[in-house]
């Protein structure tokens, strides 16, 4: 088993010196942390360090599963619950025989066995860098072999490497995009999207963005998608493969987009772990979860439950499907 506590340990505590990934001691921690009994760097609970995670009121599987169901073209539910993940490449590029299939098959069995009703996948699907469109279909087929296990929908995240250039016509056009849009064809034919899904609450809205497709259509469709989902929606989720915070941004126009309208969780990948904070500029609305398997040494997945008062509780879980019940946190329904 692959424990969540090293996970957390290089997640969480970027000064952690030991090889393993965890402090043996404060001195390996940086200034203001303190090294726990689990062997992870973060900022003690008093002092309102930007890292401490929220004390988990469950193991994080509801005790009923939610009614309603969610396919390729949304649903209705009597509460959300589902499952995040993202960055399934291969560590190395052009590794078709190294693909993570058995991981990423371990973490989509894991998410049916809680019960989750869909998946959000924060993308980053093949490390293809020959150009050629049988490589790339090569990597999306063992990626879509390996999440056949979960009988519901994967909904698919455009990641930088579904393109082999810097940015690609959202047509297609690009190998790498071309083998990604082949396989989200069944819900999208352009590489964005939204979906709606109906809970006790009201609307939420899912807003997939295209981060290496941005163009000026992309611009207009994401911000009029926001713009109803302001209006519309209790609930608005945003997808895109690039962090919004920290230093691996991506192209930050879409997140200046994003940034002008209400959002409740901004779902990412990208960095190979799980990263969440409180002091940034979401107020802990965002968190990275690109753990699908790129690291092979930390890997799982997250879930987020709609709560009977209308708060969405994040959880983290290994690849077994295991939970790490400290480190549950919650928000309210919007910003």
């Amino acid at each position: 088993m692959r424990l969540l506590t090293s996970l957390v340990a290089v997640a969480l505590g970027a000064a952690c010196a030991r090889s393993d990934g965890l402090c043996h001691g404060d001195a390996q921690c940086a200034a203001g942390e303190v090294c726990n009994s689990k062997g992870q760097c973060n900022v003690p609970k008093a002092s309102g360090g930007s890292y401490y995670a929220h004390p988990a009121d469950s193991s994080g599987i509801p005790g009923q599963p939610p009614t309603g169901s969610v396919t390729a073209a949304g649903g209705t539910v009597d509460k959300l619950f589902f499952a995040v993940t993202g960055d399934t490449r291969p560590h190395n590029p052009d590794e078709i025989a190294s693909y993570p299939k058995d991981q990423v098959g371990e973490i989509a069995k894991s998410m049916n066995a809680v019960g989750a009703q869909f998946v959000i996948d924060v993308g980053d699907h093949m490390f293809v860098t020959t150009g050629k469109a049988s490589d790339a279909k090569a990597q999306m087929d063992l990626y879509m072999q390996a999440i056949s296990v979960f009988p519901r929908t994967f909904f698919m995240t455009m990641g930088n490497h579904e393109c082999n250039a810097p940015f690609c016509s959202s047509a297609g056009g690009d190998a790498n995009l071309d083998a990604f849009l082949a396989a989200l064809k069944p819900i999208s034919t352009l590489p964005y999207y939204s979906f709606d899904v109906h809970t006790r609450h009201g609307l939420a809205v899912f807003v997939v963005a295209a981060d290496n497709a941005w163009d000026d259509t992309a611009s207009n469709w994401l911000d009029a998608t926001l713009t109803r989902a302001d209006t519309e929606a209790a609930y608005t989720i945003v997808v895109r493969h690039h962090p919004v915070e920290g230093t691996r941004l991506g192209d930050t126009d879409v997140i200046g987009v994003v940034f002008r309208h209400k959002y409740s969780l901004i779902l990412s990948g990208h960095s190979h772990q799980y990263e969440h904070a409180w002091d940034g500029p979401t107020k802990g609305r965002a968190v990275v979860v690109g753990l699908g398997g790129a690291n092979p040494y930390l890997t799982g997945f997250g879930t987020i439950l709609e709560e009977d008062n209308g708060d969405l509780t994040f959880r983290l879980y290994d690849s077994t499907g295991a939970p790490t019940a400290d480190l549950a946190w919650s928000v309210p329904p919007r910003n």
